[in-house]
């Protein structure tokens, strides 16, 4: 299968299609980034922008999610703004909180099951100068599984 993001008028990620290599061969049998953008084109939305994409995760930034914005100066796709306070770092390709990264989790913190989670409004009520509150220690929740074939 072959992945293409469309595009709406601010570049940001409305609909991922998947095409077959079928889908995508022009008329001497090659499978072309054109001729899959063409067919995308004809049967789905002329309007558009189509970008061809790799939809796996362990390619990082090269994939692309519903919501993302694509930036054509860094070729990528960047994830929507995780708060209000992060800034984009385009060295690592990544949001950034003002504060770093998280703390190091103690073994206790593990074995406790808790991680750290960034807190918004700790974060913009924090006086301090610089601020210093925002990761804040959180423990997680036991998952229940619903059968959704229970009658």
């Amino acid at each position: 299968m072959i992945h293409f993001a469309q595009l709406d008028e601010n570049n940001v990620v409305s609909n991922i299609v998947s095409l077959s290599e079928h889908q995508c061969k022009d008329n001497h049998g090659e499978c072309s980034e054109e001729c899959g953008i063409l067919f995308c084109k004809r049967t789905i939305d002329a309007s558009s922008t189509w970008i061809k994409v790799i939809n796996d995760q362990s390619y990082g930034s090269l994939c692309a999610r519903v919501g993302d914005t694509y930036d054509s100066d860094l070729n990528i796709f960047i994830r929507p703004k995780p708060h209000e306070s992060w800034t984009f770092d385009s060295d690592i390709n990544d949001w950034v909180s003002p504060l770093g990264n998280p703390p190091d989790l103690t073994q206790q913190e593990l074995i406790n099951r808790q991680y750290y989670d960034w807190d918004e409004e700790a974060y913009q009520n924090d006086v301090s100068d610089p601020k210093t509150v925002g990761w804040v220690l959180s423990e997680a929740q036991d998952v229940t599984f619903v059968d959704i074939y229970a009658t």
